[in-house]
């Protein structure tokens, strides 16, 4: 799963980030569910083995609603994806702010599957903390200068 996070990265549109992104979630949950895909079976979708996952490796209650809000993202990123609009720029025909929303998806995507690993490595009480919109984050260092004396 990180091998696949990380070559999320390497991909050149963000059309491709992004599916990218929602397959790597959906593979991991049906797998870990022992859910292959069926057209018609609804408990192979990722709602329902997202349920299972969570109900296996983070019972906590407060996991409930992140575990919700990282299912949105995924249906986010992976609708657009199952209708492309095959504009040819990198960035597809996507505004200003759904190209926000899509890269706080994939953080919020990128960030649960680190919080999988942990809780399959069994880690226990794992607190979903996840960053809030990139926008708000401000820069990582500040750098200042100082006057030689």
């Amino acid at each position: 799963m990180c091998a696949q996070m990380a070559e999320v990265a390497r991909q050149r549109t963000l059309a491709a980030r992004e599916l990218l992104c929602a397959n790597v979630l959906d593979a991991a949950l049906r797998t870990l569910s022992c859910k292959p895909y069926k057209s018609n079976d609804k408990s192979s979708k990722v709602d329902a083995c997202m349920e299972l996952f969570r109900n296996k490796f983070l019972p906590r209650v407060n996991w409930d609603g992140r575990c919700k809000e990282v299912v949105k993202s995924y249906h986010r990123l992976r609708h657009r994806n199952a209708h492309p609009d095959w504009l040819t720029n990198e960035g597809g025909g996507l505004s200003d702010d759904a190209r926000e929303q899509s890269l706080d998806d994939m953080i919020r995507l990128a960030w649960f599957c680190g919080y999988m690993i942990l809780a399959m490595a069994g880690l226990e009480n794992l607190e979903p903390k996840f960053p809030g919109p990139h926008e708000d984050w401000g820069p990582l260092i500040t750098v200042t200068g100082v006057s030689p004396q």
